[in-house]
């Protein structure tokens, strides 16, 4: 008699998962090939070699009408998402150490105990200090401000 709790436990485990399988189901729709997943349709390539020689990609952050490139050289690439047209460039002193605090007119990177602040239309910086504590969130960011989280 024991085990009939842990057996009805297993089937109701399952059971998700037998759903997920069923071909009958309308609202699973996941492609099953290269050419469902239309790889071939690819609408612009960032070429990041020309922009920084032997560089290669760290992190990508897309935000609105944004794409955000971070290279392994530390340096934050801005593209136009829809077209791919690069907008600016901003080298950062270290490795970010969270991903980027963005808003509409500002983003804000996080480096150990350091944080900066740029525009969002221009990637020039208009605040660079070095903080106290070592924040252990992605800045909070507004045109005045950035906000970061510690442990206390």
């Amino acid at each position: 008699m024991r085990f009939v709790p842990a057996l009805l436990l297993c089937l109701f485990a399952a059971a998700p998962f037998a759903y997920a399988l069923d071909e009958n189901s309308a609202d699973i729709n996941l492609p099953m090939s290269a050419n469902d997943l239309k790889l071939s349709s690819v609408r612009w390539k960032f070429p990041l070699g020309e922009f920084a020689k032997d560089a290669t990609l760290a992190q990508l952050v897309a935000d609105g009408e944004d794409l955000f490139v971070i290279d392994s050289k530390n340096t934050i690439h801005c593209l136009e998402l829809a077209r791919g047209v690069h907008q600016w460039i901003l080298n950062l002193p270290a490795k970010p150490s969270h991903s980027l605090g963005l808003s509409d007119d500002s983003l804000g990177i996080v480096m150990k105990d350091q944080v900066v602040l740029a525009k969002r239309k221009n990637g020039s910086r208009y605040l660079e200090t070095t903080l106290s504590i070592f924040p252990v969130t992605p800045p909070a960011v507004t045109l005045q401000s950035a906000y970061v989280g510690t442990f206390i």
